[in-house]
């Protein structure tokens, strides 16, 4: 299954998932991937490009966890995994 969400908003990541927790019947990781890469010198960063790199890189993981936890330790396991592809 395939979900097409966007984690910077917290609602979107909670309803996935549940969909996902109701579909399967369980949830075996919480896995995050998200990754928003800012390429430049601080000069050419303005605070918009800041704001979405700290709205995915960071509170868009607290998101996927504080949606999936509640769901793993409902059923006694609890396992969260974050990576990323920063190059």
């Amino acid at each position: 299954m395939l979900l097409a969400l966007d984690f910077t908003k917290p609602e979107q990541g909670k309803s996935a998932l549940n969909y996902a927790f109701d579909y399967f019947g369980r949830l075996d990781i919480a896995f995050n991937n998200s990754e928003y890469s800012l390429i430049g010198t601080i000069e050419e960063s303005g605070p918009d490009d800041v704001r979405t790199l700290y709205e995915t890189n960071v509170f868009g993981l607290l998101t996927v966890i504080k949606a999936a936890l509640p769901l793993l330790r409902k059923q006694g396991y609890e396992h969260v995994l974050g990576t990323s592809s920063n190059l």
